[in-house]
């Protein structure tokens, strides 16, 4: 059989010291990985019951995919250029966050708004 080592409380806090700092010092190397934008279109096209297919063509049309596009003079950010002054609820960094920029596209567009895209009335994707 084993030996069981009993520490002391002192002995037993040094030990948990140590050991925290160990852990403290290693790198985390296995960091989650983000989500691709096809992915996100088809997890939110999903979601909302919308069109990937309409959701891809309106990104391209509004920014040829680039999540960091600017616009319309400065005031449109993103992916799906999200146009500040309409949506003063949207700040700046949610517009150019891919995961936020195509979640707001689909559930406008499962609530029949796809018509403040430029791009959506132009390509005519109304149904």
């Amino acid at each position: 059989m084993p030996k069981t080592v009993s520490l002391t409380v002192e002995a037993e806090e040094r030990y948990d010291n140590i050991i925290q700092s160990d852990v403290e010092m290693v790198p985390n190397i296995i960091e989650p990985r983000k989500a691709t934008i096809e992915e996100l279109i088809l997890m939110h096209s999903r979601k909302y019951g919308v069109s990937a297919y309409i959701m891809r063509k309106i990104i391209h049309c509004e920014s040829s995919g680039s999540a960091s596009a600017i616009g319309d003079f400065g005031q449109s950010f993103g992916l799906v250029q999200i146009h500040l002054p309409s949506h003063p609820y949207v700040t700046q960094a949610q517009a150019l966050d891919p995961e936020f920029a195509i979640s707001f596209l689909a559930k406008n567009l499962s609530l029949g708004k796809g018509s403040m895209w430029t791009c959506y009335r132009m390509l005519e994707l109304s149904t």
